[in-house]
């Protein structure tokens, strides 16, 4: 019996070909996977899950819980983005104290869930920036990282939140990392990813 092997050295051929990627094909899946991860930490934050698919704590000092919230589609301008601008550092203003905190009034009329009182106006959403990509032979690293999220003091807050204090009460909310949608997402990404560097070698 002869078994035909064309095929199965054509696929070789076109993976020795990958061997050698171009820069710019690990640059455009880079930029793919900071959109999935920013997509990921809006969608979790705004429906309530932390970076496991868990739900958030109960919050006991105002109103405020996750909405289910649909990704945007992937093909879409929108995916990966931020509907809110950044919150750098700033002044007080009327209700809104230094570096855009809120007066405990103003706060305790918020409905937004957990870290999310103004929802997609949030500094846990708006605030989250991807880094600088860094492309080596055989890896991505893709990194995103919350900037000026602050008290009014200048003090950053969101560890105390992610970790949790026993000594305060204060719960363990973990937003840092990429929840199971988002896993999923990125492999799917992955995937096109590759198919589309075999076929582009035909």
């Amino acid at each position: 019996m002869s078994v035909d092997t064309e095929p199965l050295r054509k696929i070789i051929v076109k993976l020795k070909g990958l061997e050698n990627l171009d820069p710019q094909d690990c640059q455009d899946l880079g930029r793919g996977l900071q959109r999935v991860i920013i997509e990921d930490n809006r969608r979790g934050v705004l429906s309530g899950f932390d970076k496991d698919g868990n739900f958030a704590p109960t919050l006991k000092y105002r109103n405020g819980t996750g909405t289910p919230t649909s990704p945007r589609a992937m093909r879409s301008k929108a995916f990966g983005t931020t509907s809110g601008t950044f919150k750098g550092v700033s002044q007080a203003s009327g209700d809104q104290l230094a570096n855009n905190n809120l007066s405990k009034r103003a706060y305790r009329q918020l409905t937004g869930p957990r870290l999310a009182p103004r929802r997609e106006q949030s500094r846990v959403i708006t605030n989250l920036v991807a880094l600088p990509l860094q492309v080596e032979s055989d890896s991505i690293t893709v990194t995103c990282a919350w900037f000026d999220v602050i008290s009014v003091k200048s003090v950053p807050f969101l560890k105390a939140h992610f970790e949790g204090s026993s000594k305060t009460n204060l719960p363990a909310y973990d937003l840092r990392g990429i929840r199971p949608w988002g896993m999923m997402e990125a492999r799917n990404l992955v995937k096109l990813w590759i198919h589309s560097l075999i076929t582009a070698k035909d």
